[in-house]
């Protein structure tokens, strides 16, 4: 019984890590209809830039805004190659994909970066919940309620987002890229905001991830096998 106790908490605790990327994969596939594989890049450089911010000293909330930020200029960079030098979705992405291999590995200074004396977004939470005079621990199921609250708080922000006419138009271009644009709506501004907001998602769950264990390696993405979730 503490057996099954114990991989249950651990699979909540790691299938709400991974959630953002889900999340960030639905945009790209589900409603974009674009096979981004800049995600094999994003996700770990989420971890790296939250590596590097905190080793630096910031907060660990301001680091993991800046890991969103950087994955959301790599998705960007992703969608201008593809509608700005006219490159194939998907070797646009790969090519990016590859070039933030060395940028991941620039950004840490090694291979991977040990985070377990730095202050995260979850001991940060829990101390600040603990001032209240509650006496919570920083384990594995606080990870699964902090998480799960930011994954239904991202999760209505992306449902009210959709719902806005950028939103509208995002998914419209997915479904229907000549219809759209003959409606004098600027495909590759949709296929930016796209890409940015995706990528963003992913590298949002590399940081977390990186948080949790309190390490970020260049490999993150090795772990789960991305190219599974991002069929061709």
């Amino acid at each position: 019984m503490a057996q099954l106790q114990a991989l249950l908490i651990n699979m909540f605790e790691q299938g709400f890590l991974f959630a953002f990327l889900g999340l960030g994969v639905l945009v790209t596939f589900r409603f974009f209809r674009f096979p981004d594989l800049t995600a094999e890049g994003s996700y770990p450089l989420g971890g790296a830039v939250v590596a590097g911010v905190l080793v630096m000293g910031f907060n660990p909330f301001a680091a993991t805004a800046v890991a969103m930020l950087a994955g959301a200029f790599a998705g960007i960079v992703t969608a201008l190659v593809h509608t700005k030098l006219r490159i194939n979705n998907i070797i646009a992405g790969i090519i990016i994909m590859t070039a933030l291999y060395t940028v991941n590995l620039r950004t840490m200074g090694r291979a991977n970066v040990g985070l377990l004396d730095k202050p995260t977004i979850f001991s940060d939470i829990v101390a600040f919940i603990n001032s209240f005079g509650f006496s919570l621990n920083d384990g594995k199921v606080t990870t699964i309620v902090i998480t799960l609250v930011l994954l239904v708080i991202i999760g209505l922000l992306l449902v009210w987002f959709f719902k806005t006419d950028l939103g509208l138009a995002v998914r419209a271009t997915g479904q229907n890229e000549s219809m759209i644009q003959s409606l004098g709506v600027d495909i590759d501004k949709t296929k930016i905001v796209g890409l940015a907001l995706s990528n963003g998602l992913i590298a949002l769950s590399g940081a977390l991830v990186a948080q949790n264990p309190g390490l970020a390696d260049v490999g993150m993405a090795s772990a789960f096998s991305l190219p599974v979730l991002l069929p061709c």
